[in-house]
């Protein structure tokens, strides 16, 4: 159906952008920035034109997408980090669902973006900035990218008490690498928030001896004060 409406398909090079247009696109969970597009060959009329026929919904401002590609975490994540722009990524409420975790689900997508200029606000996506955002703390999930299961739980520890991050933590299978990994995440950014330095604290380096759940022992000795 998304062929429908498309201009002269009998020319081969407008087809060509056409086709990698759609491409793309569904790579992206269904969207797209106007300047991706531009990139492939379409011009901003033939943009525009798309949108008028119901190609293309224009979602945001910068930022098409293929209708009835909206509803699930994945679309939506991918139309905030487009919208956020380049460099951004999914982060805190949107990535740890994304991953799996056990976190608070929000109505808005969060993106953490590695810059101090400001955007145009966007009613239901939520700009998060930052000054250390280091590749390894950057994955892809189903294309999207997002912040890394370590990085998610400590900025997600940084709104939370010191009890509901060990939920997350309890939350993830953790290889040894991975438990190391968030050790080494929290305790580098454990200057603050509770729930950052329970992170910190809850994962000890040599986090493959840890007891299959962390709030057992906190629990068993909790218990018999009350």
């Amino acid at each position: 159906h998304a062929w429908r409406g498309f201009d002269h398909p009998e020319d081969v090079s407008r087809h060509s952008a056409d086709a990698a247009a759609i491409e793309l696109m569904n790579r992206q969970h269904g969207h797209a920035r106007v300047g991706q597009l531009l990139n492939l060959g379409l011009s901003r009329d033939q943009i525009a034109r798309r949108v008028e026929r119901g190609v293309f919904d224009r979602v945001a401002r910068g930022v098409v997408a293929l209708p009835g590609r909206r509803g699930d975490i994945q679309a939506r994540a991918m139309r905030a980090v487009l919208i956020a722009g380049d460099g951004s990524v999914a982060c805190r409420w949107t990535a740890a669902e994304l991953h799996g975790l056990e976190a608070p689900r929000h109505r808005q997508a969060h993106v953490l973006v590695e810059t101090a200029r400001r955007r145009r606000p966007i009613d239901d996506v939520v700009i998060h900035r930052t000054r250390y955002l280091p590749p390894r703390h950057i994955v892809r999930v189903g294309s999207v990218p997002t912040t890394s299961v370590p990085r998610t739980i400590v900025d997600c520890s940084t709104e939370l008490d010191a009890w509901s991050p060990l939920a997350m933590l309890d939350s993830c299978s953790a290889s040894p690498s991975l438990w190391r990994s968030i050790h080494l995440t929290a305790d580098a950014l454990s200057n603050g928030p509770a729930g950052v330095r329970a992170i910190a604290t809850a994962t000890p380096p040599h986090g493959a001896q840890r007891v299959p759940s962390l709030l057992e022992p906190r629990a068993a000795s909790a218990l018999p004060a009350h």
